[in-house]
C-alpha cells in the first residue's frame, strides 16, 4: 500500500508538472523550459484561484470546487495541445536527448532538496511547529467536513468566520485538497514530500529564469545547459540557518519553512516574490500597460499563495518607479519628498514594528544583528565592489541598485516605514528582510559564477568537468547543512534510520493512532469528541530553533496532526491554540480546563483534586472518547462510564483508546 501511494504520489508530480509546462509552452514565446513552466503555473493558478476566492467567500459547496478543477484541468491539457500542434512547437525542444542535457540539474538539484527533508525530521515530527494543524488539516478537511469554512482546524469545532476574511483569499489549500482527494494519498506524505517537491521544483526554475535575467544584464553569453548549473544556489538557499542561528551568525526569520515545509504557500510566496518581481522589473524597462497587468498577475498569485507577499510587492514597485524616474530625470526630487512624507505620515502608525524589529521572544534584533553579519555583508560589499568597476555601464549599475535598494526599504529608516506598514506584523516583516537578504546572496552569486565560468573557458579540461564539480559542490552544501544541525555524520545516518521507519512524513503513532479513531468513529456513526495527548510520551532528543545553542527535549505531536487522517473528528487538546469557538457547546472551554486532562495523563497516581477537575470536565463537554498513557489510568474512565475500545502499542508509546 506504502509503494503504491509512492508511486501515485510521483505520477501526480510528472502530471501536474506537465500540464503547467504544457500551458506555459502553448501560451507563451519564452525560449527556456523553466519560464515557460513558471508562466503556465502562474496561468494555472490564475484559473483556480479566482473561482477558489469566490468559493470559499461565500462558503459553497467544495464539489463546486473540485469538478470545476477537474474540468479546468482537462480543457487546459486539451488546448495546450491544440495549440502545440497548431503553432507546430515540440514540448521538448526538438530533441528528449537534447533538453534532459540542457535541463538535467535542475531536477537533480530538487531531489537533493526534497532528500534533505528526510534527514530534518524534527519540525516534521513537530507539526511544523504546530502550523500544519492548520494548513495541512485545511487541505485534507475540505472534502469531508459539512462546513470547511467554518471550523476552528486545529480542532474541529465550530468557528464562524468573517465573509471577507483575509484568509479567504489565500487558496493554495484548496486547490491542494482537490489533488489529495483525487489520489487518497495520505496527507502528511501528499504534502511533505510530492507538493514539497512541486514548489522546490518550481523555486529551482525561479533561480534558473533570474540568473538568465542576470546574465543577460552582465552581458555574459552563457548557454542553457551551462546556466543549469547555476542553481546549485538553491541549494545554498535551503542551507539549514538554524545552526547560523545558533552561532549568532545569521538568523533568516522563518527560513525552518523553505528548509522543511516548501509545500506552505507562505513557502513559495517567501522563495518566489522577489525573483519574479526581479525578473519583471530589473531591466527597468518603460512603463506600459503590458507590464502593469503581467505585474497585477503575478502580484495576484503571490497574494493568492500568501499575503506575507504584499510587503514585497510593493517595495519592488516603489523601488523600480524610483530607478526609472532617476534614469529618465523626471520628478525624481518630488518622488522622493513624497515617499519620505509619506513615511512620516504612517510612521506612528508603524511605531509598533519598528521600534526594536525583535521577535516575539525579544532576544534577537533581525535588523542590526543581520545586518552587521558577515553573510549580509560580503555579498553586499561584493555587489558594490563590481557596481564600482562597471560604473560606465547603465544596465549593470541600475540592477545593481535595484538590489540593493530593496534591501534599503528594508533597513534605512525612514524609509523602511513603509515596509514595516505594510507588513503590519513583526514576522511579516522580518520573513520580507529574509527574502531581501536571499535576493542580494543569490545576485552576488550569479556573478561571481559567471565571473568563474568565463574564466574557467580557456581551461577546458576543467570545464569539461562542470556538470561533476558543480554536482559534487551541491552535494557538499547539502551534507554540511545537514551534518551542521546534527552534529554529526553519524547523527545525520540516524535521522535517516528514523525516517525510514516513519516514511509517512510523519511520526507512525500519529497514522496508526488516526486508524483506531476513525474505525471506532465508523463503528459508533458519531463525531468522537477527543482528548488525545498532545505529544507521545517518549522524549525524543531534537534540535529546537533556539539562539543559545542548547538542546530542547522535544516530542512529536498527536492531538493537532491527528485531523491530519481522520475526517470530522474532534480534538479538544490543542483548543487552547486557536481563536475561541463561538460553538455555545465549547464556547467557554477553558486552557485550564483542559488542564485537568494532562494532569491527569500524567500521573500514574491523580491526586484527589485532579479526579475532581477531570471529571468535571468530562460532566460539562460531550467527551467520548480519551486516549491515556497509563494502564492505572483506565480503572479511573472505567468508572467514568467509559469502556476500552483498543490498546495501540508501537515502537514509540503505549496508548490505551477508551470511548462512551
Amino acid at each position: 500500500m506504502l509503494i503504491l501511494d509512492y508511486l501515485k504520489g510521483l505520477l501526480f508530480v510528472i502530471y501536474f508538472l506537465t500540464m503547467i509546462y504544457m500551458i506555459g509552452t502553448a501560451f507563451t514565446k519564452y525560449e527556456s523550459a523553466p519560464a515557460r513552466l513558471i508562466v503556465g503555473y502562474i496561468i494555472h493558478v490564475v484559473i483556480l484561484a479566482i473561482p477558489g476566492i469566490v468559493v470559499q467567500t461565500l462558503k459553497f459547496n467544495w464539489r463546486i470546487f473540485f469538478y470545476y478543477t477537474i474540468v479546468a484541468d482537462i480543457i487546459c491539457i486539451i488546448i495546450s495541445i491544440i495549440f502545440l500542434k497548431k503553432r507546430k512547437i515540440h514540448l521538448f525542444e526538438g530533441s528528449i536527448l537534447k533538453f534532459f542535457e540542457n535541463y538535467w540539474f535542475i531536477i537533480f538539484i530538487t531531489i537533493i532538496l526534497v532528500l534533505m527533508v528526510c534527514f530534518q525530521n524534527v519540525s516534521l515530527w513537530e507539526n511544523g511547529s504546530a502550523d500544519d494543524g492548520y494548513y495541512l488539516v485545511k487541505i485534507f478537511q475540505f472534502p469531508f467536513a459539512k462546513n470547511p469554512y467554518d471550523l476552528q482546524m486545529q480542532t474541529g469545532v465550530h468557528l464562524l468566520q468573517k465573509t471577507f476574511d483575509i484568509r479567504n483569499f489565500s487558496t493554495f489549500e484548496i486547490e491542494d485538497s482537490v489533488y489529495l482527494y483525487l489520489t487518497a494519498i495520505p496527507s502528511t506524505l501528499f504534502a511533505r514530500l510530492f507538493l514539497a517537491f512541486i514548489n522546490y521544483f518550481i523555486f529551482t526554475c525561479s533561480i534558473y529564469c533570474f540568473e538568465e535575467k542576470v546574465t543577460s544584464i552582465l552581458g555574459f553569453n552563457i548557454k542553457k545547459k551551462n546556466l543549469q548549473y547555476f542553481t546549485v544556489i538553491t541549494v545554498l538557499l535551503c542551507f539549514n540557518t538554524d545552526v547560523l542561528a545558533r552561532n549568532h551568525i545569521i538568523e533568516l526569520r522563518d527560513h525552518w519553512i523553505i528548509n522543511r515545509f516548501m509545500y506552505f504557500g507562505s513557502a513559495l510566496a517567501k522563495s518566489c516574490t522577489l525573483l519574479w518581481t526581479s525578473i519583471l522589473l530589473i531591466d527597468n524597462k518603460k512603463p506600459t500597460i503590458k507590464l502593469a497587468i503581467e505585474y497585477a498577475i503575478i502580484s495576484f498569485v503571490l497574494l493568492t499563495r500568501s499575503t506575507t507577499a504584499l510587503p514585497l510587492l510593493i517595495v519592488s514597485l516603489i523601488v523600480y518607479f524610483l530607478i526609472y524616474l532617476w534614469n529618465s530625470k523626471k520628478a525624481f526630487v518630488f518622488f522622493t519628498v513624497f515617499l519620505f512624507v509619506l513615511s512620516g505620515i504612517i510612521k506612528d502608525n508603524a511605531s509598533g514594528l519598528s521600534k526594536h524589529f525583535f521577535d516575539g521572544a525579544g532576544y534577537y534584533n533581525y535588523l542590526s544583528n543581520n545586518t552587521q553579519s558577515f553573510v549580509f555583508i560580503i555579498p553586499l560589499a561584493f555587489i558594490l565592489i563590481y557596481l564600482y568597476l562597471k560604473k560606465s555601464q547603465c544596465q549593470i549599475v541600475k540592477s545593481s541598485i535595484f538590489i540593493i535598494s530593496i534591501i534599503l526599504f528594508f533597513i534605512l529608516d525612514p524609509i523602511n516605514n513603509i515596509t514595516e506598514f505594510s507588513s503590519q506584523y513583526f514576522f511579516v516583516f522580518n520573513r520580507g528582510l529574509a527574502s531581501a537578504i536571499l535576493l542580494m546572496i543569490t545576485y552576488a552569486c550569479i556573478i561571481f559564477g559567471c565571473i568563474i565560468s568565463t574564466s574557467l573557458l580557456k581551461y577546458k579540461k576543467v570545464y569539461s568537468l562542470r556538470s561533476f564539480f558543480t554536482a559534487l559542490l551541491a552535494l557538499i552544501i547539502a551534507l554540511s547543512s545537514l551534518t551542521l544541525q546534527k552534529g554529526s555524520p553519524r547523527a545525520v545516518l540516524h535521522e535517516g534510520r528514523v525516517f525510514l521507519h516513519n516514511p509517512l512524513f510523519t511520526i507512525s503513532t500519529v497514522p496508526n493512532l488516526a486508524k483506531v479513531l476513525d474505525s471506532l468513529q465508523n463503528n459508533q456513526k458519531k463525531t468522537m469528541v477527543s482528548l488525545l495527548p498532545a505529544t507521545i510520551w517518549k522524549p525524543y532528543y531534537m534540535d529546537k530553533r533556539v539562539h543559545e545553542g542548547d538542546l530542547n527535549e522535544t516530542t512529536p505531536h498527536i492531538a493537532s496532526a491527528i485531523r491530519q487522517f481522520v475526517p470530522n473528528i474532534i480534538s479538544l487538546t490543542p483548543y487552547w491554540y486557536s481563536v475561541q469557538s463561538d460553538d455555545p457547546v465549547y464556547a467557554k472551554l477553558s486552557k485550564k480546563e483542559l488542564a485537568s486532562y494532562n494532569e491527569f495523563l500524567t500521573s500514574k497516581n491523580p491526586k484527589t483534586e485532579t479526579i475532581t477537575k477531570f471529571k468535571n470536565l468530562l460532566d460539562h463537554y460531550p467527551i467520548n472518547c480519551i486516549v491515556v498513557w497509563y494502564s492505572e489510568s483506565c480503572l479511573y474512565l472505567e468508572n467514568f462510564g467509559f469502556k476500552r475500545y483498543k490498546v495501540l502499542k508501537d515502537e514509540n508509546v503505549t496508548l490505551y483508546i477508551y470511548y462512551r
